[in-house]
């Protein structure tokens, strides 16, 4: 049996907590404390690394003898900086928070959604105003991201949105608000994998509606191809060519051989 002491930590003559030593290096290495005073132990502290500070904490923040909140003391210097929680209380840890930059403040967050014991989405601070404005997620659990939804411009609603609709992780699929009005005024895809965008859509006058196209048909990361639906009937009515590549739009013309926007005909936002 590990040697242990029972001992008054907090002064106030009642011995509430018992100190030991689990390891038998002959240094106590674990507290158990109760710290609101029910009789019931809710709060254990290890010292893991044997350098006679407590860096993990759990704490059992329900009362019913099972602990549910973790904190450790990742880089040793004295503070908590990665908490986990069980929310569901199944004695697994769902939720994770983490200060990585050493700060005081969490910037990184990790969450079991589907409780199959394996992390599925996450949140960053990116910025380190407080406030986490990247959320992605992993919905079919291969371990890559499938899409994240994102605060671009810090006004704390997400304004772009990139998924991964292939599964090679890799972002293909793109959604953006550009004006914060909470809805999506463009969109574009990346169709051939090779990281850059091959066809947008955008709605410019934010009704909803697309409304002017483009596309790179070389290849070459520039668009040279655009589309125009004025109505807004779901139909180009004209089309623009930039014929040698240099931004502007050389030819004007009501067809084209191969319709590069058919996908995106008859999108509303």
């Amino acid at each position: 049996m590990a040697d242990e002491e029972y001992v008054d930590l907090d002064g106030d003559g009642y011995k509430e907590s018992v100190v030991s030593d689990e390891n038998g290096d002959g240094q106590y290495d674990t507290v158990v404390s109760d710290t609101d005073g029910d009789g019931q132990y809710d709060t254990v502290g290890v010292d893991t690394t044997g350098d006679g500070k407590v860096d993990t904490v759990g704490v059992d923040t329900t009362g019913d003898g099972n602990v549910d909140t973790v904190g450790v003391d990742v880089d040793g210097d004295g503070n908590i900086d990665a908490v986990g929680v069980d929310t569901t209380g199944d004695g697994n840890i769902d939720y994770v928070e983490a200060d990585t930059d050493g700060d005081g403040y969490a910037d990184f967050a990790a969450a079991d959604t589907d409780g199959d014991g394996d992390a599925d989405a996450y949140a960053y601070d990116t910025n380190g105003d407080g406030y986490y404005d990247a959320v992605e997620y992993d919905t079919d659990g291969d371990g890559n991201v499938d899409y994240g939804v994102y605060d671009t411009d810090g006004d704390g609603y997400a304004d772009f949105v990139a998924a991964d609709t292939t599964g090679d992780g890799q972002y293909d699929t793109f959604a953006y608000d550009s004006n914060g009005d909470g809805y999506v005024d463009f969109v574009a895809e990346d169709t051939d994998g090779d990281g850059n965008i091959d066809v947008a859509a955008a709605d410019t006058d934010h009704d909803g509606y697309a409304d002017t196209y483009a596309a790179d048909t070389t290849g070459d990361g520039n668009p040279d191809t655009y589309g125009f639906d004025y109505d807004e009937d779901g139909e180009i009515d004209e089309y623009g060519i930039d014929e040698d590549g240099d931004g502007e739009i050389d030819e004007y013309t009501d067809e084209i051989d191969d319709d590069v926007f058919d996908d995106f005909l008859d999108d509303d936002f």
